[in-house]
């Protein structure tokens, strides 16, 4: 089932993260899940005390549209996965940033090609071909105990919990 399951989470264009919360008592066990799609923002969540398992997957890559006069379409690649477990003593807010997919290659001149939400790098510039430049990266997904993209996180490292890389663009 596992099998059937990988490959179709691979073709997600916008990456989403998961938490899930198991809750052992005496008695019972009670789980929740919480997902976080693409928002091109910052979510947010206040989880009480317990153990939770994130997992992010990175956003994909931009596509290339081809060279110029060819149809032929290059995918992106695929965003990263993790997969880890945190324990709260207590009540805690913690951020949710979902990368985003990069932008798609172009064939107009001396155009940067933007990289998706949350690190995506940016495509090569066409300077001169008239060709398709090379597409975005793929943003990053992560979890953090602190606000913020990655990039704003760089002096507050302990504070990020999991990240999921993006994947690289087409070009």
């Amino acid at each position: 089932m596992k099998r059937k399951m990988y490959p179709s989470l691979l073709q997600v264009t916008q990456l989403l993260c998961v938490l899930t919360l198991t809750v052992f008592s005496n008695m019972a066990t009670a789980q929740n899940t919480y997902t976080f799609n693409f928002t091109g923002g910052q979510q947010t969540i206040t989880l009480n005390p317990g153990t939770y398992t994130f997992q992010c997957w990175g956003a994909n890559g931009g596509d290339n549209l081809g060279n110029g006069t060819s149809t032929y379409l290059q995918n992106g690649g695929k965003g990263g996965y993790s997969v880890g477990t945190y324990t709260l003593a207590s009540a805690t807010t913690v951020y949710v940033n979902v990368g985003g997919k990069g932008a798609v290659s172009t064939s107009a001149l001396s155009t940067t090609v933007a990289g998706g939400y949350n690190g995506g790098g940016y495509g090569s510039a066409n300077a001169t071909s008239g060709k398709s430049s090379g597409a975005g990266g793929g943003g990053a997904s992560h979890i953090a105990l602190a606000s913020g993209v990655l990039s704003s996180l760089s002096t507050n490292t302990t504070s990020i919990r999991i990240v999921a890389g993006g994947g690289g663009g087409a070009g």
